[in-house]
């Protein structure tokens, strides 16, 4: 399968893929690209990135308030098949697109990794949302990546759940 790469969530590497160049892809993949995701753009973009959570992590250790860092999956991750979708409705414009080697979880884990180095609570929501998504719910709007209301509600659940178990608010 040409999507994912091998050490992504129930995916196999298709070696003879040859890899695309940046420009043969589009734009708002190349988070996804494995060979974007180590070049000085994106290795500066993650240091300023962990320097504001750094920052974020400061102030509010200063002033004794919580911190939790949210994590929700792009849609793109929970279901493969609208980014296959997308590839194809693309195909003209970037015809090597389908040559890459994508990895969607290589984000994901740089910025646990990240959070867990700065002592920084989180929450992925990735594993409740693909559980949920293998049951047919629908977590995100069809026409774009923005959560639907179920999604909504799944996500406030988490989240009072998470904020009371750490004793911020009483329920």
């Amino acid at each position: 399968n040409f999507r994912r790469r091998a050490g992504d969530e129930g995916e196999q590497k298709n070696d003879a893929a040859p890899e695309a160049q940046n420009n043969d892809i589009p734009p708002w993949f190349e988070i996804y690209h494995e060979t974007s995701q180590n070049t000085q753009v994106w290795q500066e973009a993650w240091q300023t990135t962990e320097e504001i959570f750094r920052r974020m992590k400061s102030i509010t250790d200063e002033h004794q308030m919580p911190l939790l860092v949210l994590m929700i999956p792009a849609r793109y991750e929970v279901y493969p098949e609208v980014f296959d979708a997308e590839l194809q409705q693309y195909s003209d414009k970037y015809p090597h697109a389908r040559d890459a080697v994508y990895n969607f979880s290589f984000y994901r884990k740089k910025e646990i990794e990240m959070l867990t180095k700065l002592s920084i609570p989180s929450i992925d929501l990735y594993d409740e949302f693909h559980k949920r998504t293998m049951k047919g719910e629908n977590i995100y709007m069809p026409a774009d990546g923005h959560l639907s209301a179920h999604g909504h509600e799944i996500v406030a659940d988490i989240l009072r759940d998470a904020i009371v178990k750490r004793g911020v608010l009483k329920w």
